[in-house]
């Protein structure tokens, strides 16, 4: 669940004015709604917007700037009520159907979103939405034709190239396109930022860093700009002495205090900075509590943390200002996954496999939730992504995928790289136990042969005289060949145990009465 302390970002978002309480009571003038957008108070133009329609007077153009206002409030379920209805009224419906695959676009629904907006007029927007409906589709020959048709003299279609370039790890490509952005027009802030996060990307760090300082003077508590900044100086090296100076004035401070330890892992510090924010109010407060409570359970062994940090995800997951985002799936993910609801917890990571398919950590979490679903051949695909996470666990969970795929030999080629380890008798029972549950007789043998050569334990004995029972079991139902009853035969020439003759005279017998061929040197050996 650490994919959280790397995703985290936050947004307070305004609570709306009463301003319709004011109009009521004749306090103040019907504003007109230009005056709402204008000044970005998209809560107070929801406002107005239901007043007229409280009024009885409906107009679909109205609801066009009510689906609007929802949407650039992040209210993306709203809006697309506010357009379906439209639709189904068949009024604007080329308007309503572009914005409506907006919608689902933003909600991850990228199939649908790609049906909506090809009912939709043909515009500007349109061919924007449908690049990067196609790139999430990884559909290539669909975002060229798209592609070729945006225009690099339009402000809007040359912030869609810059951003197609970053999601497709282009990062320098993107930047070509943000900078001469920002030197037409500098009053684009946060142009600074993009480039910034994109030579970040590029571990340019001096020129990250000037452009977010740029970006930090206008906006000094954004929680993206601090977090990027710290992010900069902990790749530099370098301490950021500011924070704690400043966790009283600036909220999101003590928040990257709290980064920053987490970091260091220097969990029980992060910990303790946390404590100080007794009752979160904020999704990445819920978030990052859930993340110091989720390390700290997992350190102590304690349940009570682990407990805290399933409802903190469950809070931050539930909240509604994120829970279409990637920052909402992760923590609904996290909250399942802690409560043993491995389905649901695969559901959400599944919706977020391509925006974060190259990082261990989700593939990791993935991974696991895939195995518990019983999805084991994408838990193989997703698990054999990690490359620099790569533990016990790890391998345990990718062994018991390939044992429950049918793919043993794999499970075994991993054992045998580490034979010598610590982990080799893990992996053994774990081979032994689910070849058991899938009836791949011969590697619960082979892998119960080896446990007895190590340990020497009635209970191996008593594991590999099953598997040799059971292959037999197969052998009469006509589900083996005679070659393969051998195979596990000859695993019972390692031992001294007097079951071991009657055992194999029956199967012997057995074969002559019916027409089976054994192999007649591993009898030899045996009888």
């Amino acid at each position: 669940m650490a994919m959280l302390l790397n995703k985290l970002r936050g947004k307070v978002k305004k609570d709306a004015p009463p301003v319709i309480e004011r109009i009521r009571a004749g306090k103040q003038e019907v504003p007109e709604l230009k005056h709402f957008v204008d000044s970005r108070d998209y809560q107070g133009a929801i406002s107005y917007l239901q007043f007229i329609r409280s009024e009885k007077r409906y107009d679909p153009e109205n609801e066009l700037w009510l689906g609007y206002c929802y949407f650039q409030s992040g209210e993306y379920s709203a809006a697309r009520g506010i357009y379906e209805g439209l639709i189904s009224r068949k009024e604007m419906t080329e308007e309503a159907n572009v914005y409506l695959g907006c919608c689902f676009f933003f909600t991850g629904h990228y199939e649908e979103a790609k049906e909506a907006l090809l009912k939709g007029a043909p515009s500007s927007l349109q061919i924007r939405a449908l690049c990067h409906v196609a790139s999430k589709l990884g559909d290539n020959s669909e975002l060229m034709k798209n592609h070729s048709k945006l225009m690099a003299d339009s402000i809007e279609d040359s912030m869609c190239l810059a951003s197609l370039n970053f999601l497709g790890q282009h990062y320098d490509d993107a930047v070509k396109f943000y900078q001469p952005l920002l030197t037409a027009n500098e009053n684009m802030i946060a142009l600074n930022f993009y480039i910034a996060l994109a030579e970040f990307k590029q571990e340019s760090y001096m020129p990250a860093e000037m452009f977010v300082k740029r970006f930090l003077q206008s906006y000094p508590d954004s929680p993206a700009g601090l977090n990027l900044y710290n992010s900069i100086k902990f790749r530099q090296g370098k301490p950021v002495n500011v924070l704690p100076t400043l966790v009283d004035d600036v909220p999101e401070a003590r928040i990257n205090i709290a980064l920053y330890h987490l970091n260091r892992e220097d969990y029980e510090s992060a910990f303790r900075t946390m404590e100080f924010i007794d009752e979160p109010k904020f999704p990445y407060e819920f978030l990052l509590k859930g993340i110091v409570h989720l390390l700290m359970g997992q350190s102590q062994l304690s349940p009570e943390y682990m407990i805290s940090a399933r409802e903190y995800f469950q809070s931050a997951g539930m909240d509604r200002n994120i829970q279409h985002t990637p920052n909402g799936r992760l923590a609904m993910s996290a909250y399942f996954f802690l409560a043993g609801e491995f389905s649901d917890a695969a559901h959400f990571l599944d919706s977020l496999r391509e925006l974060f398919e190259m990082e261990d950590k989700f593939n990791f979490n993935f991974g696991q939730a895939l195995v518990m679903t019983e999805r084991y051949k994408e838990a193989i695909e997703v698990l054999s992504r990690v490359t620099k996470l790569k533990s016990p666990i790890h391998t345990q969970f990718l062994v018991k995928a390939y044992v429950m795929d049918g793919q043993c030999q794999q499970a075994w080629d991993i054992f045998m790289k580490i034979r010598n380890s610590n982990e080799s008798v893990i992996l053994l029972k774990i081979i032994a136990s689910d070849a058991y549950k899938s009836n791949q007789f011969f590697w619960m043998a082979r892998a119960y042969d080896a446990l007895e050569k190590i340990d020497p334990s009635p209970d191996h004995w008593f594991g590999k005289r099953a598997a040799v029972s059971g292959q037999f079991m197969q052998l009469v139902k006509g589900e083996c060949t005679g070659k393969e009853m051998s195979d596990v035969l000859k695993f019972l020439q390692n031992g001294n145990h007097s079951q071991i003759e009657s055992i194999t005279g029956t199967i012997s017998n057995w074969c002559v009465n019916n027409g089976v061929q054994l192999d007649n040197q591993i009898l030899a050996n045996l009888l």
